[in-house]
């Protein structure tokens, strides 16, 4: 499975439109709904449908989605823990730099 195909239609199911989605994503209409009718096709199945401007959820849809929620929740979970962890390594590493530069010995030559 293509994550960014389902990536796509999570958009789209989200926002509530093909259109708005695109702006959203910064693609043309065309390109989101030919990928996702990528991600159709390798699910053998029609996730949504044509509402006038709006689409509406199939009930094979409403699963992708639910399970799209999940995946890209847990992704923003771990970039914020990634996140997390560097800033709190970074953060070590400037108070261990900071206890050693105190600890420094002082040259009497250089005075």
């Amino acid at each position: 499975m293509n994550f960014k195909h389902l990536y796509y239609f999570w958009m789209v199911a989200r926002i509530g439109g093909v259109i708005r989605a695109s702006h959203r994503l910064h693609v043309t209409p065309q390109t989101l709904s030919g990928q996702i009718k990528l991600l159709e096709d390798r699910m053998g199945c029609t996730l949504y449908e044509r509402d006038g401007r709006n689409i509406r959820l199939t009930e094979a849809g409403k699963i992708a989605a639910s399970y799209a929620d999940e995946i890209f929740t847990k992704g923003l979970e771990l970039q914020e823990a990634v996140r997390e962890s560097e800033a709190a390594r970074r953060a070590a590493m400037t108070a261990s730099i900071k206890r050693e530069t105190l600890h420094l010995p002082v040259r009497c030559d250089a005075m």
